[in-house]
This record gives C-alpha cells, sequence and structure tokens, in this order.
C-alpha cells in the first residue's frame, strides 16, 4: 500500500502501523459502499419518472437575484410555456412557436403546469 520499502530492523516497528492502514482503508471503502446504498435507496423511493408531450403547458425554472430583496420571496419559476419538442428522455423544447422564443432546457428546471387551456384563455 505504501510506496516503502520495509528493512529488517525497521520490519518490526512498521509493520502494525501498515496493517492497521490496511485495515482502516478496507473499512472506510465499506461504510462508503454502505452510505453510497443507502442514498440510492432513499433517491429511489422518493423518485418518480416524469415525462412530457409536445402541448403540455410547463413552468419554466429561472433564477432571479435582485438587489436589496431576499430571494425567498422572489418568483421562480415563469411560463406556462408550451411543450415544443421532445429532443431526448430528459431535454425538451419549450417556447412559443416562433423558433425565435424557444428555449431548450432540462428536465430538472420544467415543473408541470395545473393550468389548463380553457383557464389560459378566461386571462
Amino acid at each position: 500500500m505504501f510506496p516503502y520499502s520495509i528493512n529488517d530492523s525497521e520490519n518490526e516497528y512498521v509493520r502494525p502501523f501498515v496493517t492497521q492502514a490496511e485495515e482502516s482503508r478496507q473499512l472506510a471503502r465499506i461504510r462508503t459502499l454502505e452510505a453510497q446504498q443507502s442514498d440510492k435507496n432513499r433517491y429511489d423511493y422518493k423518485h418518480h419518472d416524469v415525462s412530457y408531450n409536445p402541448g403540455d403547458l410547463v413552468w419554466v425554472f429561472t433564477p432571479v437575484r435582485k438587489v436589496s430583496l431576499s430571494e425567498k420571496l422572489l418568483k421562480r419559476y415563469f411560463g406556462p410555456y408550451r411543450v415544443v419538442q421532445r429532443l431526448s428522455d430528459v431535454t425538451y423544447e419549450v417556447g412559443e412557436p416562433s423558433p425565435r422564443r424557444r428555449k431548450r432546457l432540462s428536465m430538472s428546471s420544467v415543473r408541470k403546469s395545473t393550468m389548463t387551456q380553457r383557464s389560459k384563455n378566461k386571462s
């Protein structure tokens, strides 16, 4: 494990340190794997797959920061925007029919809109 050559005179003194270091490394590896498995189980339990179809209304996350205003009180999601095209499992093109007004976004920054087409026309 260590880039260290052990002489016969130092062998008895160094051997316990090398053994303890190797045991500690193995224990750290085991604990890391256990923690990773625990995190994976927690994520899998809470995660649910989300998929959007072209035509769906979605809200888009856009971080906003303004001087002298608390971030927690600012709007974070803007929209609703219409899903124009699904580019991959996690990437969508949203926006208006005009290609200049479209954005390509990851699914992590998009939330499903509860607003229906009917309620959008009323406002």
